[in-house]
């Protein structure tokens, strides 16, 4: 193999304990065949001269090349956000040891690009500390090549994005379309809360699996929103089995039937309003998923569609309701 090949193949091996998330010290182990196996790399062919890389190769000068072939796709996008401009998405997730994180993106016609994540423990409730976070993000980026700043609309960010309206005068905070779809609809529809009294009980899908010929009612996909959705759908296939299961003896041995929760749910199913319910949340939710799977897609950038799905998702609910405005207008 010639010198290319020999450094294409370090490099494969090299991303390996940074791609599993792993330590370095899984490249210190005594038996270069153990190393080869577990960095799945095919030696065939490569002869007598391939080995494994050391634990300080993988750390010092693998770690630069990759270190500096990432700066170089970032300044490939720093060209775009200075001719077109660029938004800047923060996205806001709790990790398992409970730390608030905030992953920063940004967003131009060449694409996104990860740029830095925050420890925001101790200020994602608060809008001024928010509002410096916002504000040293568009400054580093600099605020000439900046369009908006995207976040959920919680109400520290609504905050923090009037300020910053206040100061520079050319930005705006704009909410992010997945939260408020997911925000207004988990609101609007008790059957979707319904779901969620299901996914976090998985005895009781279990045992809902007797009274559905085995089916699951939970359908776990991408999103929070479309995971209700398909559920919901799961739920109107199998309403008579549900009120079947609520009114059966089965029900009210198990433990769930005596918290104050499970009986509500229970006079929820079994009652009148359910089904309606069920039917409205669909029609309502089915347009909105359109718009979500646009959002969420990777193909293109949806700025440029997103309103028109938008128009296109409300005609369809309009349509739904026989354009009776008493029933849609709320949403």
């Amino acid at each position: 193999m010639d010198k290319d090949g020999f450094e294409a193949n370090d490099i494969s091996m090299g991303r390996l304990p940074q791609n599993l998330k792993e330590r370095f010290q899984l490249v210190e182990v005594d038996d270069p065949r153990v190393a080869i196996a577990l960095f799945h790399i095919d030696t065939d062919g490569f002869g007598p001269g391939m080995k494994p890389l050391t634990y300080n190769e993988v750390r010092i000068p693998c770690l630069k090349k990759e270190g500096e072939k990432t700066n170089k796709i970032v300044k490939e996008h720093k060209v775009q956000w200075q001719t077109y401009g660029c938004s800047i998405m923060m996205d806001k997730w709790t990790a398992k040891n409970e730390k608030v994180i905030i992953n920063v993106l940004v967003n131009s016609p060449r694409g996104s690009v990860f740029l830095e994540s925050y420890d925001a423990s101790d200020s994602s409730t608060n809008s001024n500390k928010m509002f410096n976070l916002f504000e040293k993000t568009l400054l580093k980026i600099g605020k000439e090549n900046v369009v908006q700043i995207v976040i959920d609309n919680a109400s520290e960010n609504k905050k923090a994005g009037d300020i910053l309206k206040g100061v520079f005068l050319k930005h705006f905070w704009t909410p992010c379309v997945a939260h408020c779809i997911n925000f207004d609809v988990w609101s609007h529809f008790q059957a979707i809360k319904i779901h969620s009294y299901f996914s976090q009980r998985p005895l009781l899908l279990n045992i809902t699996r007797r009274y559905t010929n085995q089916r699951n009612l939970g359908k776990s996909v991408k999103t929070r929103f479309t995971t209700a959705i398909m559920t919901l759908h799961s739920f109107y296939l199998q309403k008579k089995n549900l009120r079947t299961l609520f009114m059966s003896t089965g029900w009210s041995k198990i433990i769930y039937a005596k918290e104050a929760l499970g009986e509500e749910v229970a006079s929820y199913i079994v009652g009148p309003y359910f089904l309606n319910d069920t039917v409205q949340a669909l029609k309502v939710c089915n347009p909105l998923l359109t718009v979500l799977r646009l959002v969420d897609g990777e193909r293109k950038p949806p700025m440029g569609y997103i309103y028109e799905a938008m128009d296109r998702a409300k005609e369809a609910i309009k349509k739904a309701f026989d354009k009776d405005k008493r029933k849609y207008e709320s949403f």
